[in-house]
């Protein structure tokens, strides 16, 4: 299947300080603030992703400070930052890396205000990661493979989703947690491939942005 095309117009970035960069076509370097509001997100048009999907898309931790959050794969009906539309009580679907310990690798879901999360994987700084993120109902899985054929299976994480999660709307690559407090997490994101097939679907609405 073809991978998104970053650099498309219907790919929309909201980004003050200019910490998400495009590289080439398929390829996102997020330096991800959480005192900032920054997305880059793609409307595909209401209930586009249903409760049956699966996602490809690789990522690496560059490097970070404790307390230090990214988003890199999130659904959504609604279009803010993670922190926006957790206070705004939005449902959404996301994984998400953060330091702590160690950089962490796991799944959340928002839903009625509350976050719900899967257990983490702990990343290694620099090492590329090829993940496969599947919902089917109200299971999502989130596979960790070492290699880009994904046949070195590292961890399996999953969550089980309320039965109110709706179907989505938007997705994000990059999102960022504004709390407004100055910690930072940098990250690598690219070869997003919705498995799709066929023409990209015509936006059904307009969003701002903000470069």
């Amino acid at each position: 299947m073809p991978l998104e095309d970053f650099s498309q117009a219907y790919w929309v970035q909201t980004d003050p300080n200019n910490h998400i960069t495009v590289v080439g076509t398929n390829h996102i370097d997020f330096y991800a603030l959480r005192n900032e509001d920054a997305y880059f997100c793609r409307d595909m048009g209401v209930d586009h992703f249903g409760t049956s999907l699966e996602h490809k898309i690789d990522i690496k931790a560059i490097s970070y400070q404790d307390n230090g959050v990214a988003f890199f794969w999130v659904l959504s009906n609604d279009v803010d930052d993670y922190y926006g539309l957790q206070t705004a009580g939005k449902p959404c679907i996301a994984l998400r890396l953060n330091k702590s310990v160690y950089p962490y690798l796991s799944i959340r879901e928002l839903y009625n205000g509350t976050e719900y999360y899967s257990s983490n994987f702990t990343c290694t700084q620099g090492t590329q990661y090829y993940l496969t993120v599947k919902r089917d109902g109200t299971s999502v899985t989130c596979k960790i493979y070492s290699d880009s054929a994904r046949t070195n299976l590292l961890a399996t994480l999953s969550i089980t989703l309320h039965a109110g999660q709706p179907n989505h709307r938007y997705i994000f690559v990059s999102q960022t947690y504004n709390t407004g407090v100055n910690f930072y997490f940098d990250c690598d994101i690219e070869n997003l491939d919705l498995q799709e097939g066929g023409p990209p679907p015509v936006a059904a609405g307009i969003l701002a942005q903000v470069v």
